[in-house]
């Protein structure tokens, strides 16, 4: 009998336009229009000459045929279409420790923005199929789909302290978790007999600083909403995600991936990544050692996942509250 594993991992010529940083639909549309008049292959020029160096996505990613690739990127989303569309368009090469690690007005002139498109009411799940590059001449392709899992930094609890409730401040944990949670559903039911590996990278100071602040068990809150979404289900993990009741089978990402080719089941397989709301997909590559600079570093889902350089990115509507979706972009 065949299964999934879901795996949830908690890591050219210039163009000169005068381009602006509001993220109206105007602005948006000349974003994609100048896109447009590139081949993947310039834009991907054009990207490296913006970055830093040593945060780049990896070199060969100009050298392979990623046509067949692109279409099967889709973008999950639970609120406004076309704020959907701003996020996954609108995003900068690379955001470390605050930092932001590329040349502002060179990236600017070549895709015509700043800032992301990112705005903290609520983020996407983005889900694509890369090839990844497991040693020379060793490619396979591996499903990743990335997500926003909230960090509760200074400004998110300030946020959350300004509602003065407690039970709103737990009303609006609840309901990201139950977003997050939402979006991989739809990928754990896309798959009979689907098994599910958490991949955890820890988010312990985060949790910490808001049962501190606001005395609120984010762990507990965590738990009720996964239960609520995979109850019964058998769910293995790897590092740290908070999530009780899970087993334990060690590795990491990368020997798992590894493992999931050995026994013939990595098509079945979804690695669920935390990853960062602004930046590429990757978010510095080498120059982060979180599991998203990991798969980064040796995978294509920097370019896939960019509505710029992947312009066959589909869209699919999550409702939080229940499991049916509606593809509006097909």
């Amino acid at each position: 009998m065949k299964f999934g594993i879901i795996f949830l991992i908690f890591s050219s010529p210039l163009i000169w336009w005068n381009g602006c940083d509001c993220k109206c639909e105007p602005c948006l549309e000349k974003v994609v229009a100048v896109s447009k008049s590139l081949s993947l292959k310039q834009k991907f020029y054009n990207l490296l000459m913006s970055m830093e160096k040593g945060t780049y996505p990896p070199s060969w990613i100009s050298k392979i045929d990623l046509s067949t690739y692109m279409d099967r990127t889709v973008v999950y989303y639970d609120g406004n279409l076309a704020e959907a569309i701003g996020q996954v368009t609108k995003r900068v090469p690379c955001i470390l420790n605050g930092q932001r690690r590329y040349d502002i007005e060179k990236f600017y002139n070549f895709f015509g923005y700043r800032e992301s498109g990112w705005n903290r009411q609520g983020s996407v799940a983005i889900s694509t199929t890369t090839p990844m590059k497991l040693g020379e001449k060793d490619f396979v392709d591996v499903n990743i789909m990335g997500v926003v899992w909230p960090n509760f930094d200074v400004a998110e609890i300030a946020e959350l302290e300004k509602l003065g409730s407690k039970t709103l401040q737990i009303d609006i944990i609840r309901e990201t978790y139950r977003k997050i949670f939402s979006k991989i559903k739809i990928k754990y039911f896309s798959v009979s007999d689907i098994k599910v590996v958490i991949v955890g990278d820890s988010l312990d100071s985060g949790i910490k600083n808001v049962e501190k602040r606001l005395g609120i068990d984010v762990v507990a809150i965590i738990n009720e909403v996964y239960q609520l979404r995979f109850a019964n289900s058998l769910i293995y993990k790897i590092g740290e995600t908070h999530i009780h009741g899970l087993v334990d089978a060690g590795s990491t990402a990368m020997d798992a991936i590894r493992d999931c080719r050995e026994k013939q089941m990595l098509e079945l397989c979804v690695f669920v990544i935390p990853t960062n709301p602004e930046t590429l997909l990757g978010n510095g590559n080498e120059a982060n050692n979180s599991v998203e600079g990991i798969i980064g570093r040796a995978s294509a889902i920097s370019v896939l996942g960019w509505a710029i350089t992947n312009p066959s990115i589909r869209y699919v509507f999550v409702q939080p509250s229940i499991t049916n979706i509606v593809e509006d972009i097909d």
